[in-house]
């Protein structure tokens, strides 16, 4: 996914199992959200930054122990701005 800096980004996904999955998103190893039972796992970003470049896991698994993984890229267009230096 391709943004723009300090967009508002929603990141999605649909899950199917039976029962419902407990879903947890990671940045690495760091976890960011989880959420209980659900079929629709989401994570908000409000304003994306150039740091936010990076690939985003989501875990998913059920009581049945069916465990299954997903990830994203998040590309953040940024603007750069050169900075001038004078020497005397």
């Amino acid at each position: 996914m391709i943004v723009n800096n300090s967009d508002s980004v929603v990141l999605i996904r649909q899950i199917s199992s039976n029962p419902l999955s407990n879903v947890s998103w990671f940045d690495g190893t760091q976890p960011l959200k989880s959420e209980s039972l659900v079929n629709i796992a989401t994570l908000v970003i409000d304003s994306a930054k150039c740091t936010d470049t990076k690939n985003f896991t989501l875990v998913a698994s059920n009581s049945l122990e069916w465990n299954a993984s997903s990830m994203v890229e998040l590309i953040v267009n940024c603007e750069y701005k050169l900075t001038s230096i004078l020497f005397d």
